[in-house]
């Protein structure tokens, strides 16, 4: 029992070893310095596009930060 325990383990392990994926497209290295990367998009406050942050105050005085479109 407790060798095919072991080997349960070991045969899940091997399954969960990650294999070598890209997550990501290569760029080279000076493209990043300059950002000239065409795949990248800067937006301020991580909101995205047509969105800004907006911080406000709850009733206990605590900050928080959202989200809203730039109509308001």
């Amino acid at each position: 029992m407790r060798a095919a325990a072991i080997a349960l383990m070991v045969v899940l392990g091997g399954i969960a070893v990650p294999a070598a994926v890209q997550a990501a497209p290569s760029v080279p290295h000076d493209a990043i310095a300059t950002g000239n990367s065409p795949n990248v998009i800067q937006v301020a406050g991580g909101c995205g596009p047509g969105w800004h942050s907006v911080r406000y105050r709850d009733r206990w005085g605590y900050w928080h930060r959202r989200c809203v479109r730039n109509s308001y």
